[in-house]
């Protein structure tokens, strides 16, 4: 905690955004085939929404592109206990990879 508890609540909103950003791009990963058909039953597309913030304070601490890759192939594969899909894999953590270069320039990164 800041002696600025503005800063400790700007620090807290951004991070929540920054987690449903990864959410989204989590949905459209998609892995199981399972988003479409909760919207559809009028349920939330919350199915991968866990691994959200695991996932963006590993960007806080630096993760690079491949360490994405990696984590998002152990959810499919070890997690979920799907069959590998690198093409997949690396396209959403390419996508999340360039999303968090810009929110970084942006200076929307909480890394202290």
């Amino acid at each position: 905690m800041s002696a600025d508890p503005l800063a400790d609540v700007d620090d807290t909103l951004r991070a929540r955004r920054q987690i449903r950003r990864v959410q989204e791009f989590l949905r459209a990963w998609d892995p199981i085939g399972v988003i479409e058909d909760l919207l559809a039953d009028g349920l939330p597309p919350n199915e991968y929404d866990d691994y959200a913030p695991y996932i963006v304070g590993m960007l806080q601490r630096g993760a690079t592109r491949d360490d994405l890759i990696a984590h998002l192939r152990y959810c499919r594969t070890g997690a979920i206990g799907l069959d590998p899909n690198d093409s997949a894999d690396t396209a959403v953590a390419n996508e999340i990879y360039g999303w968090w270069q810009q929110e970084s320039l942006a200076g929307g990164s909480t890394v202290g």
